[in-house]
């Protein structure tokens, strides 16, 4: 294997035009101006957009506003260490299981730190001498692999972590409530609750959490009001025939049944909070669930706050 060189190396492009139709995008988490700059030059000319981040914070703050497509995290990053912040990148509900994290070093390294990094859900440990051909290789499959799994995701129905609706599912079931709504005269609401607002909290609304809150909200709605998970941290529920103080009362409702399921397996810091958004029974036959969370958001109020 050879160093990294200063001049560009190219590969040819993704052969799938389907799958070069965004630029990837490539976080590089290093406090190493070197290391990062030798990266940056190959990465960019290849069709790569590159992010940087020089801490551990900064890391995860750019990784869930901008969800890359691959995470190459230097494991002497200052703020955190290396290996912690992978466990904690892959157990935040901002990253997908298909997203690849690979930690880098400066200095080679042994059996038991590439174990180390893999244990803590990194995919590979990448260590000098670095080829950069081999790189360009590794992350174009990476990418391919993430681009398939992310298409998957979109074209389902369900969250595949809760099984409940994702936002496509909930919105096609928001517009047949709506319908019937509007034969019926009944208004509509949509009670959203949310959880981990903080910008530093991490795994807050993981997986593990997500499924405790999913059986809580499962258990308490009523059977025909769709569930949906509308983002890491957030969850819907469409009630057809409910105006304001009925969306209210199934909010508090809600609320309670997460507060108990919560109290039971503490998570660490969580912070609920919840609105709801009502569509009188005039305008049910337009029914739109991104103007129903939008009403509901701007409603958001603290619930309860786990320390």
């Amino acid at each position: 294997m050879r160093r990294l060189p200063l001049d560009p190396v190219r590969v040819p492009p993704m052969s799938d035009p389907e799958a070069s139709a965004r630029r990837p995008v490539v976080l590089l988490a290093s406090a190493h101006e070197w290391a990062s700059r030798s990266l940056h030059s190959i990465l960019t000319p290849n069709g790569y957009r590159v992010l940087h981040a020089y801490a551990g914070y900064d890391a995860l703050l750019q990784v869930r506003a901008a969800q890359p497509d691959v995470l190459m995290i230097d494991l002497q990053l200052p703020g955190i260490d290396g290996v912690a912040l992978c466990r904690m990148l892959r157990a935040d509900p901002s990253v997908t299981a298909s997203t690849a994290i690979i930690a880098t070093t400066p200095s080679p390294v042994g059996r038991q730190q590439r174990l180390e990094v893999l244990r803590a859900g990194g995919c590979e440990l990448w260590a000098p001498p670095l080829d950069a051909e081999e790189i360009l290789l590794r992350l174009e499959w990476y990418v391919r692999a993430k681009r398939d799994a992310d298409t998957a995701r979109q074209d389902s129905l369900l969250d595949p972590t809760t099984a409940l609706y994702n936002d496509r599912g909930l919105a096609r079931r928001t517009r047949e409530l709506g319908a019937q709504a509007e034969r019926a005269r009944a208004p509509v609401s949509c009670v959203v609750l949310t959880t981990g607002t903080e910008p530093v909290e991490v795994g807050t609304a993981g997986d593990e959490v997500a499924g405790v809150i999913a059986r809580a909200l499962g258990v308490s709605a009523r059977a025909s009001d769709p569930l949906g998970r509308t983002g890491p941290g957030e969850f819907a529920i469409v009630a057809a025939g409910a105006g304001a103080p009925v969306a209210a009362g199934l909010g508090r409702r809600l609320a309670q049944a997460v507060q108990a399921a919560m109290s039971q397996k503490h998570a660490g810091p969580l912070r609920l909070r919840i609105g709801y958004g009502t569509a009188t029974a005039s305008r049910a036959a337009d029914l739109d669930l991104p103007a129903l969370l939008a009403q509901a958001r701007g409603g958001l109020q603290d619930a309860w706050v786990v320390s």
